[in-house]
């Protein structure tokens, strides 16, 4: 079951309920949401197009507002890691300090679960998504190079 786990207040006086679920007890508007942002995340560029991760074994933090999902965190556990599959907020809803929340209840739980590191990996065309890791904390540590050869 979804297990409201906070409330706050947005920069806006908005009250933010904080939820967490598993992918056993997940509701069908987390994975709808989780759907459309990883589709702009394509449409963006930022994501590869033959590509839809796997959110089965997954653990989720999700914002609401007037029962609206308005952001979430997608993970997976890999031994005492976490690797980061999707962090969103809808577009509409964007700066309003919800990055924060998810990142601060994330740190929380993943922290109390005895996560040693928290892995995520970041189109390098996402500039907004990069300076907002490396505020949370994160650091880069490796760079993948792609060339691709024309051969049609």
């Amino acid at each position: 079951m979804t297990q409201l786990i906070g409330t706050e207040v947005d920069k806006l006086g908005n009250e933010i309920k904080i939820n967490f679920c598993n992918h056993d007890n997940m509701p069908a508007k987390v994975t709808a949401f989780f759907a459309r942002q990883w589709g702009e995340l394509l449409e963006a560029g930022h994501a590869t197009s033959n590509f839809i991760p796997s959110i089965k074994s997954c653990r989720v933090i999700y914002l609401t507002y007037n029962d609206e999902i308005i952001g979430l965190r997608v993970w997976v556990w890999e031994n005492l890691a976490t690797r980061i599959i999707l962090t969103a907020i809808d577009k509409n809803h964007r700066r309003k300090g919800l990055l924060k929340l998810i990142v601060k209840y994330y740190n929380t739980r993943v922290t109390n679960g005895k996560c040693t590191k928290s892995i995520t990996f970041i189109h390098v065309n996402n500039t907004a998504m990069l300076e907002a890791a490396r505020q949370a904390g994160y650091e880069t540590e490796v760079v993948k190079m792609i060339k691709r050869y024309d051969n049609e």
